[in-house]
């Protein structure tokens, strides 16, 4: 069996985006996981389109805090309900490749490592590629205490 993904999301004012950072995470050929999503607070539609996914899908779990406690809160939160071997953060307004869990789940089983980290793409509005943001190939302990320039939606934990 296929051990399960606990994807963390905080959510503020993110109805813009969050359907579609949702359906990313529906359509990984990956499909063991449970997106547990934080509600931060939220003063626009982001409450009630977390709620309707919830309901349409039982994979994912909705928590909210009433007032705003920020990004860290909020992954905190989900972390605290999580019940997966590995955890992996997306943000409401990221969107992930479908093979992404797949791939990085069988590196993961390949190589043994306790956890890995890719590139990603800053894109517009319209999907036209910004920028690529390239994280090294390796880190060491070290160099993440000066700085962490691992993008955190590439991350998965186990």
């Amino acid at each position: 069996m296929r051990e399960c993904v606990s994807i963390i999301m905080p959510a503020h004012n993110a109805s813009k985006h969050l359907n579609e950072a949702i359906s990313s995470v529906r359509s990984q050929t990956y499909t063991n996981w449970e997106l547990l999503i934080c509600d931060d607070g939220s003063t626009d539609d982001t409450a009630r389109i977390v709620q309707l996914a919830a309901k349409s899908d039982a994979r994912i779990l909705s928590f909210k805090n009433v007032n705003s406690m920020g990004a860290a809160n909020a992954r905190n939160k989900c972390l605290e309900h999580a019940s997966g071997r590995y955890v992996a953060f997306l943000d409401a307004d990221d969107i992930w490749l479908p093979q992404k869990l797949e791939r990085q789940i069988q590196f993961i089983a390949e190589t043994k490592q306790p956890f890995v980290f890719g590139y990603c793409e800053n894109i517009s509005e319209n999907g036209k590629v910004l920028s690529t943001v390239k994280a090294p190939k390796l880190v060491s302990f070290s160099t993440l205490l000066f700085c962490n320039f691992i993008p955190c939606l590439t991350v998965i934990y186990d």
